[in-house]
C-alpha cells in the first residue's frame, strides 16, 4: 500500500503554491456592470440559496444593486425541478433534496437575459481520520501542532477537493484557509495531507469537513484563490480587479456549485 505524507513545512508551502501546475487564465471585467450568481448545492436536504446582484465588477460589493425580479430554476438529469422563490434583497430560496451521481443545471433568466450553469454532484470521498503532528520552528514558521487528513484516493478517476475547518467551533474563514488540491501526483494513493497554514493549540477542538468538488467549480476556487493572493480583490486598490472564472453562460459572474462532504472531529491532545 502506498502512503503519500506531507512532514516537512517547505515542502508544504511549495505544494500549496504549486499543487496545480496549469496556468490560469483570468479575464479582466471593465466597469460596466455584470449580472452576479451564487449558488451552492450540497448532497442532502437544505434549503437551497441563490444570490444574485449587479455589480461594477465581481469584487464591488459595495455598490451591489439587488435582483428582485428574476426566474430562477433548479433541474436534475432525472428530470425533476424545482422553482426557487425570491425572498427578499435579490436571495432566493426552496427546499432541494440533492443526490450523488447527478448532474444539476441552475438557469436564472433576468433583465430579458438567460444564464445557465451546470455542476455535477459527485459521490463523497470518505475523510478516514484526522491525527497531528508536533512541527519544530522552521523560518519563518512558528511551529505547533499540525492537523493532518487521511483518505484514501479513488484510482484511476481525476478528484478535485477543498478543506473547510472549525478551531473550537469558529469556521476559519479568509484567503489564508481557501484549501484546494487535486489528486494528479496522488492517485489512488493513501493519503496524508495537513491543514495549511494554522497551527494549533493542545486543548483545541478541530473540525474538518472535506468537499468532493467537480472540476469546474474547482476552476473557479482556483482562479479566485489566485487573484486573492496577487492582491486582486475587493480593497486592493486595483482600478479594474479580476473576476474569477465562472461556470455561468452569457457575461454572468460567480459560480454554481455542487459538492459532497465527508467530516471528522478531533481534540488536539
Amino acid at each position: 500500500m502506498k502512503s503519500f505524507t506531507y512532514i516537512l513545512m517547505g515542502l508544504m508551502v511549495a505544494l500549496a503554491s504549486t499543487a496545480c501546475e496549469k496556468v490560469i487564465d483570468v479575464d479582466l471585467e471593465e466597469t460596466d456592470r455584470v449580472i452576479v450568481i451564487e449558488a451552492a448545492l450540497s448532497e442532502g436536504t437544505q434549503d437551497f440559496q441563490v444570490n444574485i446582484s449587479k455589480t461594477t465588477n465581481y469584487f464591488g460589493a459595495s455598490e451591489d444593486l439587488f435582483v428582485p425580479d428574476a426566474t430562477v430554476v433548479l433541474a436534475d438529469d432525472e428530470g425533476t425541478t424545482w422553482p426557487i422563490d425570491h425572498v427578499g434583497e435579490g436571495v432566493y430560496v426552496a427546499p432541494v433534496t440533492a443526490m450523488a451521481g447527478r448532474t444539476y443545471t441552475l438557469t436564472v433568466e433576468a433583465e430579458g437575459e438567460t444564464y445557465t450553469a451546470i455542476s455535477r454532484l459527485l459521490q463523497p470521498v470518505t475523510l478516514d481520520s484526522l491525527t497531528i503532528e508536533f512541527q519544530e520552528p522552521i523560518g519563518a514558521f512558528e511551529g505547533g501542532y499540525l492537523v493532518f487528513l487521511n483518505y484514501q484516493d479513488p484510482a484511476g478517476v481525476s478528484n478535485f477537493y477543498r478543506a473547510l475547518h472549525e478551531r473550537n467551533g469558529e469556521l476559519q474563514t479568509g484567503p489564508d484557509f481557501l484549501q484546494l488540491w487535486d489528486d494528479g501526483i496522488v492517485d489512488g494513493t493513501e493519503t496524508r495531507l495537513p491543514l495549511f497554514n494554522q497551527f494549533f493549540e493542545v486543548g483545541d477542538t478541530v473540525m474538518v469537513e472535506m468537499r468532493h468538488l467537480d472540476e469546474p467549480v474547482y476552476d473557479y476556487y482556483e482562479t479566485l484563490s489566485a487573484i486573492i493572493g496577487t492582491g486582486g480583490g475587493g480593497g486592493s486598490g486595483v482600478a479594474a480587479p479580476a473576476n474569477p472564472n465562472t461556470n455561468w453562460t452569457g457575461n454572468a459572474q460567480g459560480h454554481f456549485s455542487t459538492y459532497s462532504s465527508s467530516y471528522q472531529t478531533m481534540i488536539v491532545e
